[in-house]
C-alpha cells in the first residue's frame, strides 16, 4: 500500500492479527524486515502511525502496534503518532 498509494495520513492496524491470532504471537523478528522497509517508506513520505489502546480492552499483552514496532519507528526518525481506541458507542 505505501509504494502505491500516498492519500493517507497514518498506517493503523500495523499488527492487528495478534489481536485474532489463534497460534499466538508471530516473533517480531521474523517479519521485523518487512515491517521497516514499511516505515521507512511512511516516515520518508511525512506519514505517522496510529497507537491503538484497545489492546486493554482485549486483553493483550502489549500495545496494538506491539513496543517492539513503536521502537523501531522511533530508531528510523519516525515523529508522528495518533492514538485510536476502536470505541463503540452505545446506541440506546
Amino acid at each position: 500500500m505505501v509504494e502505491r498509494f500516498s492519500g493517507y495520513s497514518v498506517l493503523g492496524h500495523l499488527d492487528l492479527i495478534r489481536r485474532y491470532d489463534p497460534e499466538g504471537v508471530y516473533p517480531f523478528e521474523n517479519n521485523r524486515d518487512v515491517i521497516a522497509a514499511i516505515l521507512e517508506r511512511a516516515i520518508s513520505d511525512g506519514k505517522g502511525i496510529e497507537v491503538n489502546t484497545s489492546s486493554f480492552r482485549y486483553g493483550l499483552s502489549d500495545l496494538q502496534p506491539c513496543t517492539e514496532i513503536l521502537e523501531l519507528y522511533r530508531d528510523l526518525s519516525g515523529r508522528v503518532l495518533t492514538i485510536g481506541a476502536d470505541l463503540e458507542r452505545s446506541r440506546g
